[in-house]
C-alpha cells in the first residue's frame, strides 16, 4: 500500500478483502473517508496515530474490538454496520465530535461500550442490534443534541447514558424492551417529535416530569402504558411549520386517561386520538 509516510490523505481510503497488513498507515493522522469492510482485516491497531475522519464506515468486517482507532477525535460521520463479532464501540473512546453515530445490525454488541470523550453526536442511530441490551457510557455528553433514533432493539433496557439530555430536535424509540423513560429524566424540550411506539414493557413516563414543550407527541402500541403521568408540566404541543401530528394516540390499548395532559394550553397542528379501547373520556384535554 504506497500511503507509507503520508499523514494526511484527502481521498476515499479504502480497506477491503485481500489487505491484512495496515503498517504502511501508522503515520496516517487525517483522511477525508475510511471504509473499512471484508474478513482480512482483525486489528487496527496500526491506525493508532489517525485523530480525523470525514466519514468512517466499518462494515462486513470481522473485527471484534476497534481498538486502535482510539486516537480519532473527529468523525464528520461514523457508521458501524453489520459486523457479526464486533462487541462494543470502545475503541472510539477518543472521539469528542461527530454529526452521527449510526451502529446498525451488529449481531454481538450488547452495548455500545465506553464513549468517555463523546461531548456531541449530533444525531446517534441505533438500528436491528438484537443483542443491545443497554447504550454503555458517555460520561461528558453536553445537554443539547439534534436526534436520537433507537429502533428495532429488543432487548434494550437501560437509557443511562442519556440522562444529562435537556434539549433535542427528535426522539424515537420504537421496540425496545425500555420499561421506563429514566434514561431522559433530564430532557425539558423536544423541538420536533416525540415518537415512542410498539414499547410492548413501557408502564412509566413519569421521568418527562421536566418537559414542557413538545412539537408533535406520538404514542402508538404501546400496549402496557396506563396513564401519562410524568407530562404533567407540558404546556404546548405541535409544531404548523410540520406536517406531524400535534397530538397522535393510536392503538395504546392499556391507556385509560390524558389528565396528564391539563396544563397543556396551546396544540398547534392536528390531534388523532384512535383505537384505544381503555379510554373513556377526554378529560385533561379542557384547555
Amino acid at each position: 500500500m504506497p500511503l507509507a509516510g503520508v499523514t494526511y490523505f484527502n481521498e476515499r481510503l479504502e480497506l477491503g478483502d485481500g489487505v491484512a497488513d495496515l503498517s504502511s498507515l501508522s503515520d496516517l493522522e487525517c483522511v477525508q473517508e475510511l471504509s473499512i469492510e471484508g474478513d482480512s482485516i482483525t486489528s487496527l491497531g496500526a491506525l493508532r496515530n489517525l485523530k480525523y475522519v470525514g466519514r468512517l464506515t466499518v462494515k462486513d468486517s470481522a473485527l471484534t474490538s476497534l481498538r486502535g482507532l482510539d486516537g480519532l477525535r473527529y468523525a464528520g460521520q461514523v457508521f458501524v454496520h453489520q459486523n457479526p463479532d464486533l462487541v462494543d464501540l470502545t475503541g472510539l473512546r477518543g472521539l469528542e465530535t461527530t454529526r452521527l453515530l449510526s451502529v446498525n445490525s451488529n449481531a454481538s454488541m450488547t452495548s455500545l461500550g465506553t464513549l468517555s470523550a463523546l461531548e456531541y453526536f449530533g444525531g446517534l442511530v441505533v438500528l436491528s442490534s438484537a443483542a443491545m441490551t443497554n447504550l454503555g457510557s458517555m460520561p461528558k455528553l453536553a445537554s443539547r443534541q439534534r436526534v436520537i433514533t433507537l429502533l428495532d432493539n429488543p432487548s434494550l433496557q437501560e437509557l443511562e447514558p442519556l440522562a444529562a439530555l435537556s434539549d433535542l430536535d427528535r426522539l424515537t424509540i420504537q421496540s425496545t424492551s425500555v420499561t421506563s423513560m429514566m434514561g431522559f429524566r433530564g430532557l425539558t424540550r423536544v423541538r420536533s417529535v416525540l415518537d415512542l411506539n410498539e414499547n410492548d414493557k413501557l408502564v412509566d413516563l413519569s421521568a418527562l416530569n421536566k418537559v414542557t414543550e413538545i412539537g408533535a407527541l406520538r404514542l402508538r402500541r404501546n400496549n402496557a402504558l396506563e396513564s401519562l403521568k410524568g407530562l404533567e408540566a407540558l404546556t404546548r404541543l405541535g409544531d404548523p411549520s410540520t406536517t406531524d401530528e400535534g397530538l397522535l394516540r393510536e392503538g395504546n390499548a392499556s391507556l385509560s386517561n390524558l389528565s396528564a395532559l391539563s396544563q397543556v394550553t396551546a396544540v398547534r397542528s392536528d390531534v388523532r386520538i384512535a383505537f384505544m379501547g381503555a379510554l373513556r373520556d377526554l378529560k385533561g384535554l379542557e384547555n
